[in-house]
């Protein structure tokens, strides 16, 4: 059973761990290929014994755990390096609303087009 695990670092300390991410990846990519590796062996053992198929099944279900891990491993590492990256780009400014045009008091004109007298 996993449990998933979450801890806090400086956001200097994101590149190193990445990197420490992608390490673990190909460990668990290099653990995938030998349980190909293995599973390729048995098909080709010259038995027909039912050991075989057994022996195979089980050598393919610990390549499906691996390849499992591993797809986790590569969602995590996806996710944190997105919110990463959300963090190093620049955000675009705030619109601010166009205010509306100040309009003066026009004189207020009579039936004649002429200022009305005060």
């Amino acid at each position: 059973m996993k449990v998933r695990m979450n801890h806090a670092v400086d956001l200097g300390q994101v590149p190193g761990k990445l990197g420490e991410m992608v390490s673990e990846i190909k460990k668990e990519v290099e653990e995938a290929q030998a349980e190909a590796v293995q599973a390729e062996a048995i098909v080709y053992l010259s038995s027909d014994s039912v050991l075989k198929y057994r022996l195979l099944g089980t050598s393919l279900n610990n390549l499906k755990r691996v390849l499992a891990d591993t797809e986790q491993s590569i969602d995590d590492m996806i996710s944190i390096l997105e919110g990463y990256v959300g963090l190093l780009e620049p955000k675009p400014a705030t619109p601010v609303p166009p205010e509306a045009p100040v309009v003066a008091d026009a004189p207020v004109k009579n039936s004649a087009g002429e200022p009305n007298a005060d």
